[in-house]
């Protein structure tokens, strides 16, 4: 195979990635932000990168999405916050998804560590299937304080992140570290397990609490990893 489907494009230079987000408008309201259905605020973290705070930047970033090294690099940009940004009007929309990439890159090779677990309120959930929903939720229930218990089928855990994103698109160690990231928060990922053949809802009703239900958005959403869309089981709340 061409390297060229093997690796993905370099990413900007510190040099690079502030003259990309010196070209911000820095508009009041945002429309980009407005645009993103994951809500990750990019009008917000440019801003952040433009004054040199790139730390602040990942911060917003992972507010409510921790997956968001993957977002960068695979969200269409150009159908959503791109498309409204209004620097489109007089040359070329901001390279939201090319900041966004530097800035979770930046976060990994400083060794940052921004998501923390809550406390714990000592109820444990079970989430069936550690694709991008099962991993957001996962993360946003180690927030507020639940154990989780991950039960997936495969041998890896990414769902289509793992064996549907070509490597030149989604480098599988991006993938990997954002996962280790979530099982460092405190998820537990039982592998090779199917529901409902290696274990049953009876079996893990009696050690977790009720099931949490899918992603389910309130409106049409094209990313489900964002919190602001959970809806949990009724008798999780019960």
């Amino acid at each position: 195979m061409s390297k060229k489907y093997e690796t993905e494009t370099p990413s900007y230079t510190m040099t690079t990635v502030m003259e990309e987000a010196a070209r911000c408008l820095l508009c009041h309201d945002a429309p980009c932000s407005q645009a993103c259905p994951a809500h990750t605020d990019p009008g917000k973290f440019i801003r952040s990168v433009r004054f040199r705070n790139v730390k602040g930047a990942a911060e917003t970033i992972r507010e409510n999405n921790a997956l968001g090294a993957i977002c960068a690099r695979v969200c269409p940009t150009e159908k959503y916050c791109e498309l409204a940004c209004s620097r489109t009007g007089i040359d070329s929309p901001i390279d939201i998804g090319g900041i966004q990439r530097y800035v979770t890159d930046f976060e990994q090779q400083a060794k940052m560590d921004i998501l923390k677990k809550g406390d714990s309120n000592g109820k444990t959930i079970a989430i069936v299937g550690s694709g991008p929903a099962g991993l957001q939720t996962a993360t946003t229930m180690l927030e507020r304080g639940y154990a989780v218990d991950i039960y997936e089928k495969s041998e890896k855990a990414g769902g289509y992140l793992t064996y549907g994103i070509p490597e030149y698109r989604l480098p599988q160690d991006i993938v990997d570290f954002e996962i280790k990231r979530i099982v460092n928060l405190g998820a537990d990922i039982h592998y090779n397990v199917t529901v409902g053949k290696d274990i049953t809802m009876d079996d893990l009703k009696l050690t977790t609490m009720p099931l949490l239900s899918p992603l389910v958005p309130a409106k049409p959403n094209h990313c489900r990893s964002s919190p602001a869309t959970i809806t949990l089981n009724p008798l999780l709340t019960s």
